[in-house]
């Protein structure tokens, strides 16, 4: 007779329907005492309220749980409401309290039931939900049940989200302890982000104040995105007001500053890839048309009261049109050290983002793919920043090699330029006194009756002393020309400043050491000596040169107020500038004492 029952085709197809009952019929969790943490995935039932507007006695009584499989709870953009519901049992000897863990939820609420009676009712929760009024001031979302020894209840938890993807990770069940250690190793990985985040932004801003570039704006941007994007999706928003405004709940102020990332990203890697954008405008106009676009399509979309989230595909798509054109400005200058940088700052945020995008085609929970972001973003900002600081040293490199070889061209020119005034005077000059003179000699023979000696007298003695003027002029142009003295140059310029005295000793004015070296020697000297007299208040300025080859020592003192070095060097960009020309420039040493006194100055150079 069994067997004739297992013939029947109705008796398999009644098999059929009832195995996934029979393999997924949802047990009780039995918690004990020491609970640390309990998973419930995979002992979930979920039940989707099509309305919207169901009640929970409604739910209770016509409840058609369906099992959840392999993964917490993802329902990806569905705009229903969920429920979702599981069963535990304490098995201590004593009450208990566990509480239920999850986040990134707009409107979450939790019943309790036993049996057919309601024992607990929380009210509503959630991202919705003011930070101050939850159990915890966290984006965390805990409810805390306390059991009775050995009584089975079914907790009821309806979810939703609005304009996004709905998941529940986590959606764990933790001791009362666990989940407050929980709460605080989460809280240590938010201090970490917003406390860097913040120090950064700092850094930005002194890059701002100084130098006043476009690419420290465009950086500074992408900080304040990224630390938005944090503050909104984990509602720390609240702790700056207590209600949320429409932008932010429908999640548009999200979407605006995802679109923006990419457009500061872009801006910024085109000042920090140094592009040339002459050479490409046609990759520059798209670019722009693509931003006017983008902003365009939100503004329409926001005024006409549509959630940006509803139409993603298309902003995607705009997102992904300008990483194409910053992979096209990195396969330019893939070359540099600045761009294998950058690239590979962006790779762990790429692969981020996209997990994000495509979210519909994998099991990885959106609370989860946020929570590596933060750190990817974290570390990606923290490269650009070594990537900006080594730009900014190379840059200044350049700038110094630029400043020297501005001196020696000054320097060369000069030369050149004495030379030509001096073979002027010798070769012209001279020579077209010395025919004139003769031609006066010729005159005065052949006018020798004239009664006007003496004025003969006076015309030779001037013509004799202009002769003598120009040749020793020329002769000290000429020997000026084959050598730039840093002593000479001392001399002449502070020549007339009497609180400023030059003591070379051992050196020859005209015998210079290094002729590429000396004036940027002179330069330095001079700063210092600058500085001396706008911010020193002092009466005198000694300035010492010594020169025990192949090492040059100056030493300048003044008897001023004195100042800080520590700070000047940390602020001043003078003193700052001084150093960085003595030790990268020349390869050499200074060091700087300063009290109420005055201050002393040793530079030192070893000349080749």
């Amino acid at each position: 007779m069994p067997l004739l029952f297992l013939r029947k085709p109705q008796t398999w197809l009644l098999l059929l329907l009832l195995v996934p009952k029979i393999l997924f019929a949802q047990g009780v969790i039995e918690i004990r005492e020491g609970l640390t943490k309990i998973a419930l995935k995979n002992k979930l039932e979920y039940y989707v309220d099509l309305t919207g507007g169901e009640s929970f006695p409604y739910v209770l009584k016509h409840f058609k749980g369906i099992p959840i499989q392999n993964s917490y709870p993802i329902f990806r953009d569905s705009p229903y409401a969920h429920w979702l519901q599981f069963r535990v049992r304490s098995a201590a000897l004593k009450n208990q309290k566990i509480s239920l863990v999850t986040k990134g939820i707009d409107s979450l609420q939790v019943y309790v039931t036993q049996g057919d009676s309601m024992v607990y009712k929380f009210g509503p929760n959630g991202s919705h939900t003011p930070i101050f009024l939850r159990e915890k001031v966290s984006p965390l979302l805990f409810t805390t049940l306390e059991l009775k020894p050995s009584v089975t209840y079914t907790a009821w938890v309806r979810i939703r989200n609005v304009h996004y993807s709905l998941a529940a990770s986590p959606f764990d069940l933790y001791g009362y302890e666990t989940a407050g250690r929980y709460l605080l190793d989460k809280t240590l990985l938010y201090s970490v982000y917003i406390g860097s985040t913040c120090l950064i932004l700092l850094f930005s801003l002194i890059l701002i104040y100084f130098f006043k570039e476009k690419i420290y704006w465009y950086y500074m941007g992408c900080v304040c995105c990224a630390l938005l994007i944090m503050f909104i999706y984990n509602d720390f928003i609240y702790l700056f007001c207590n209600r949320l405004p429409s932008l932010i709940l429908n999640k548009n102020a999200l979407g605006i500053l995802s679109a923006t990332v990419p457009v500061l990203y872009l801006l910024f890697a085109e000042q920090y890839l140094d592009i040339d954008l002459r050479l490409t405008s046609p990759t520059f106009v798209i670019s722009r048309a693509i931003f006017a676009f983008q902003y365009l399509a939100m503004a329409v979309l926001i005024a006409w009261g549509k959630p940006l989230f509803d139409f993603r595909i298309l902003f995607y798509l705009t997102m992904a049109s300008l990483s194409v054109i910053q992979l096209v400005y990195l396969y330019q200058k893939i070359k540099t050290v600045q761009a294998r940088l950058f690239l590979f700052a962006t790779i762990p945020v790429t692969v981020t983002v996209l997990l994000e995008t495509f979210s519909g085609l994998h099991q990885i929970p959106v609370q989860s793919i946020h929570d590596n972001y933060y750190m990817t973003t974290l570390t990606e900002l923290l490269l650009l920043t070594g990537g900006i600081v080594y730009r900014f040293k190379e840059n200044q490199k350049e700038k110094f090699r630029l400043e020297n070889e501005i001196l020696t061209i000054q320097s060369t020119t000069k030369k050149e330029i004495t030379s030509l005034i001096a073979d002027k005077l010798h070769n012209h000059v001279s020579s077209d006194l010395v025919v004139s003179k003769s031609k006066f000699t010729m005159l005065q023979k052949e006018l020798s009756g004239d009664n006007h000696t003496e004025d003969w007298r006076f015309a030779f003695e001037r013509i004799d002393s202009a002769y003598n003027a120009v040749r020793d002029l020329s002769h000290q142009l000429g020997k000026s020309a084959n050598s730039v003295s840093l002593i000479n140059m001392l001399l002449a310029r502070y020549h007339g400043e009497a609180r400023v005295e030059i003591d070379h000793q051992g050196l020859d004015p005209d015998n210079p050491i290094n002729n590429k070296s000396e004036v940027m020697i002179f330069s330095i000297i001079s700063e210092i000596i600058t500085n001396a007299i706008k911010h020193a208040r002092c009466t005198s300025i000694n300035v010492q040169l010594t020169y025990a080859k192949p090492e040059l020592t100056v030493i300048v003192e003044d008897n001023g107020i004195g100042f800080d070095v520590t700070k000047a060097l940390g602020t001043g960009y003078g003193l700052a500038d001084i150093t960085r020309k003595v030790e990268h420039t020349l390869h050499g040493k200074i060091s700087i004492e300063s009290n109420s006194g005055g201050t002393v100055a040793i530079v030192k150079i070893r000349l080749k």
